[in-house]
C-alpha cells in the first residue's frame, strides 16, 4: 500500500521560492497587504498580482486538475487586490444591506439616548461564476467565524467605525490612508446639477455673476499629460459656527461656481489660448474677479497676458495647508459645488504621502488642485462684515437629536456611514475607567 507525505511550509513572497517542491495547495493570506501597482519597474516587484500569478503556476504545473490556491484577506481600500480577484471571478451577485443597532450599557433600557448607535453593510449573494470550479466569499467576520457574534465588536465600530468596516464587514474606505474619509460628505458637497459651462465650453445662459459678490479663480496648468483645470469659486454668505457652549465664530459657506477642464490627446495637447479666453469670458460675463492664481508651472506667460486685461494674477502652490481648509469646510458642510464624477473621483482619492496631499500612482489630481485653490483664494482674502447678521450654521450629520440615518426630506443617508452617539455622563465614566486605547 503506497502512503503520501504531505508536508506543510510557511512560505514568503520571493519568486523562487517554490522551485523545486511539488505545491499542491497554497493559502495567501492577507494579500491585499501587498501594493497594487509596480512602483519600481522590477519585474519580479512583490505585488499582489506577481505574488498570486507565482503560486497559481507553481500549483497549475504540478496538479492542474485538483490543486487550489486560496486567497485570503480583508479589503484595505476599494478595488484592491482581493477585490479585483472576486470581480474578476464573480458573474452575478444579488447585494443585501443589512443593519445592527449596538447598545453601549445592556443595563440601560432600550432607546436611551446616546446609548445605542446603528452599523450597516453590503452582504453578497453570488448567482453565477465567470470562471468554472473557481469561487468567491464575501461575508462578515461574524457570519464566516462560528466563535464569534457582531456584538464582540462593538467597542470596535464605536472607536474606529472606518477601520471596523473594513477589517470586519468588508467594507473599505475609498483609499488607504484617505485624505476625505467620508464619500458622502464629498458627494454631498458637490452635488448641483445643473453645470456652469457646457460641453463645447461655453458659459451656460442662465450663469450670470451677482454684482455684490467677489470671485476668485485658481488655475492647474498641464499640456500633455495631465487635466488643466480652471476653477472658480466665491463666499455665498458668512454663518456662526458653535465652537463651544458659550463660544461661536463666523464661517464662510463658499460656492464653487463652475469647474472647466481640458484633457490632452496623443496626438493634441492642451491649447493655452483656450484656458486664456474662456478666463477671460468669465470677465466679459460680468464676474468681478478679485484674484486669478497659478501654480509654478509654466504659467508666466498667461499671468501677463491677463494682467494687460485688468485682470489681477499671483501664484498660489496648493498644499496641505490648503487642503486642511477644504476638509474643514466639506466636513462642516460649508460647500456647494457641481458635479464632477472626475473631480470627485480625484477627492475621494487623494491620500496623506509624507505630510503631503497627493494622489495614486495611476491616479490625478489636476481638478481637485484646482478647486482646492479656489476655496483657499475665497476664504483668505474675503472679509467678514461685522454690521451684516449672520445665522447659526447646523450640519445634519452632526445633529445628535435627528434618527441616525435619516436626512430632513426623510430620505436614507448612505449605508456606509456610522453616526457615534452622544455618551450619558455615567456611561461615558465607565468607558474611562475602562481604558480604551
Amino acid at each position: 500500500m503506497l502512503e503520501s507525505i504531505i508536508t506543510v511550509h510557511s512560505g514568503h513572497s520571493e519568486r523562487e521560492a517554490w522551485e523545486g517542491y511539488n505545491v499542491i495547495v497554497v493559502i495567501l493570506d492577507e494579500i491585499s497587504g501587498f501594493a497594487i501597482d509596480n512602483t519600481t519597474g522590477h519585474e519580479q516587484a512583490k505585488t499582489g498580482a506577481a505574488i498570486y500569478d507565482m503560486y497559481r503556476a507553481s500549483v497549475d504545473s504540478r496538479f492542474p486538475d485538483f490543486g487550489k490556491v486560496i486567497l485570503l484577506s480583508f479589503p484595505r481600500y476599494k478595488n484592491d487586490y482581493i477585490q479585483q480577484r472576486y470581480d474578476a471571478v464573480v458573474a452575478q451577485k444579488e447585494t443585501i444591506v443589512r443593519d445592527h443597532k449596538f447598545k453601549m450599557d445592556e443595563d440601560l433600557p432600550d432607546d436611551t439616548q446616546g446609548n445605542e448607535f446603528s452599523v450597516e453593510w453590503e452582504e453578497d449573494h453570488i448567482l453565477s461564476y465567470k470562471i468554472p470550479r473557481v469561487y468567491a466569499l464575501k461575508r462578515p467576520t461574524w457570519e464566516v467565524n462560528p466563535v464569534r457574534k457582531i456584538d464582540d465588536f462593538k467597542v470596535a465600530f464605536f472607536t474606529n467605525p472606518l477601520d471596523a468596516l473594513s477589517r470586519f464587514a468588508c467594507m473599505p474606505p475609498d483609499a488607504v490612508d484617505a485624505f476625505f474619509k467620508s464619500r458622502e460628505k464629498v458627494e454631498k458637497a458637490f452635488n448641483k446639477a445643473h453645470l456652469a459651462v457646457d460641453n463645447f465650453g461655453r458659459l451656460e445662459e442662465w450663469f450670470i455673476p451677482d454684482p455684490d459678490k467677489e470671485y476668485f479663480i485658481h488655475v492647474d496648468l498641464a499640456q500633455k499629460h495631465d487635466h488643466c483645470a480652471v476653477a472658480m469659486g466665491h463666499v455665498n454668505k458668512w454663518v456662526n459656527i458653535k465652537v463651544t457652549d458659550t463660544y461661536s465664530q463666523p464661517a464662510p459657506i463658499v460656492e464653487i461656481d463652475a469647474v472647466r477642464f481640458w484633457t490632452p490627446t496623443k496626438d493634441k495637447s492642451v491649447d493655452f489660448t483656450e484656458v486664456k479666453d474662456y478666463i477671460l469670458s468669465l470677465k466679459t460675463r460680468g464676474f468681478k474677479i478679485r484674484v486669478c492664481t497659478f501654480d509654478r508651472w509654466n504659467s508666466h506667460d498667461m499671468m501677463q497676458q491677463l494682467k494687460q486685461y485688468g485682470i489681477n494674477t499671483e501664484i498660489l502652490s496648493v498644499a496641505k495647508k490648503h487642503y486642511d481648509d477644504m476638509a474643514m469646510i466639506v466636513a462642516e458642510e460649508r460647500l456647494s459645488g457641481p458635479h464632477i464624477q472626475l473631480l470627485i473621483d480625484e477627492l475621494l482619492q487623494l491620500k496623506i504621502m509624507r505630510d503631503r496631499v497627493d494622489h495614486p500612482r495611476k491616479g490625478s489630481k489636476d481638478l481637485a488642485d484646482a478647486v482646492c485653490g479656489a476655496i483657499y483664494n475665497a476664504i483668505s482674502r474675503s472679509k467678514f462684515d461685522t454690521n451684516q447678521e449672520i445665522n447659526i450654521h447646523t450640519y445634519e450629520s452632526m445633529n445628535y437629536d435627528n434618527d441616525f440615518g435619516t436626512e430632513n426630506d426623510g430620505e436614507t443617508s448612505s449605508f456606509n456611514m456610522i453616526r457615534a452617539p452622544r455618551m450619558p455622563g455615567n456611561l461615558r465614566d465607565a468607558m474611562d475607567r475602562m481604558q480604551i486605547i
